[in-house]
This record gives C-alpha cells, structure tokens and sequence, in this order.
C-alpha cells in the first residue's frame, strides 16, 4: 500500500474513534499521521501514552510514523533507508527497511508497541587488535583438556571442538581484515549520518542509552538500549 493511501486509511480511523478517544487525543493522532514530528519524541504524558498504547490504531500510526519519517528524512539526505535498518515486519507483513518487531528477548517483557533495530558501522584498528588477542588466549585456553585441571570456561567437553572452531572462524576473519575499501568508507560514513538524522528525530543522543552485554568472544561490537514505555531502541555498532 502507497503512503499517501495508507495516511488517508489511518485518518479515516481516527474519525470513527470520536466516541471512544478525546478530541487531544485524536489531534495527537493526526499530527503524527501528518509526520509533524517523531512518536518516539515526549509529546504527550506518560499515563497518556500508556492508554494510547492499548490502542490498535495508535499501533497502526506509530509504525506509520517511523517508517514514513525515516523514510522522507534519509531520502532528504540520499540515504538508502537499508543503511541503518533491518526490515520492518508485523502480522507477517513487511512495512519498511528496519526492523519492528512486537516480541523478543525470549519471551521477557516487552514494549507493547515494539522494537526498533539500528546499525552503525565504524573501524577502530586498536579494538581489533584487541579482539585478535582475546581470540588467541582463548584458544590457549580451551584447547587445555579438563584433565590437566584448568576449567574450559562457557563450555562442556563435548562442545570443545565446536567453540574452538567457532573461535577459529573469528580469528581468521580478523586477521584477514584490509584497508578498507571505497564502498566501506562510504558505509561507515553513511550509517553514522543516518543514525545521527534518525535519533536526533527521536530526541535521543548517545548519553540516553545504556551498554549490554555481547557475547563474550565479541568485543568489537557493541549493543546499546534505550527502553520507552512502549518502544525499545536498540543500536548496534559494529567494527569492519
């Protein structure tokens, strides 16, 4: 479905919501139908947010809202909207180039609109490295046999082989690692743009999220969490 058929379906929804939503509401509604601004930003209160948040059409227009917003403001900038999304699903339908889902986590609680997945890509030579020498002592480490009485950490003997191989797999992608290309310096430079424009729109910047956990044989990458009462914003930045 076009934009502009979808918007005038959404506005259409709004107005058979008169006995059931205030009139506030209901212009909240069609300003964001209209892209005046971003759903993620704090327009309207917690609690009003939350009742909204019960609602499908509110669902319906905020996933409008995202992708119409991002779209118009990276094609303003000559960003594909691939570069720092995934694709956007829900029902089994795809809506956009991010990614939304209304689960994950394994079935931990969650947002009750849904999550929204950005990727920036940087090169940082010196975390590389880094990552290259945490990979070789691991291996030292988990090709010692359990008889020998150093513990194999994160792991069962059976699983021995395939953690090394894994380990191995990491190593020799790092190692391989050249200078890096023109489309690569391209890449890197446009999903730091792209992020910027995205989570500027949110009214979100680098001090808002909090760092989680990765794997631990992955030290060149890094997850980032912004959690909103019905939204999660989760960034990863990844070394290339």
């Amino acid at each position: 479905m076009e934009l502009t058929d979808r918007k005038i379906e959404l506005k259409e929804k709004v107005d058979s919501t008169k006995k059931v939503i205030l009139p506030q509401s209901r212009e909240y509604l069609n300003s964001l139908i209209e892209l005046e601004f971003s759903v993620i930003r704090d327009y309207i209160s917690k609690e009003e947010r939350e009742v909204l948040s019960d609602l499908k059409v509110y669902k319906e227009i905020a996933i409008y809202n995202i992708f119409a917003r991002a779209e118009k403001l990276l094609k303003e900038n000559g960003i594909p909207a691939n570069i720092p999304f995934k694709t956007l699903k829900l029902d089994s339908k795809i809506y956009s180039d991010f990614l939304y889902l209304e689960e994950y986590n394994n079935g931990q609680e969650t947002p009750k609109i849904g999550s929204i997945r950005l990727y920036e890509f940087t090169r940082d030579e010196k975390l590389q490295e880094s990552q290259r020498n945490f990979l070789r002592h691991y291996l030292e480490t988990i090709k010692i046999t359990p008889s020998s009485g150093v513990r194999i950490p994160f792991i069962r003997k059976k699983q021995q082989k395939e953690e090394i191989a894994y380990c191995n797999r990491l190593l020799t992608d790092l190692e391989s690692i050249e200078e890096l290309t023109e489309q690569q310096e391209r890449l890197i430079e446009m999903s730091k743009k792209a992020n910027e424009i995205i989570l500027n729109d949110y009214g979100i910047t680098s001090f808002d999220y909090e760092e989680l956990p990765n794997n631990p044989h992955v030290i060149y990458e890094k997850t980032l969490v912004k959690t909103k009462p019905d939204f999660e914003i989760r960034k990863w930045v990844r070394n290339i």
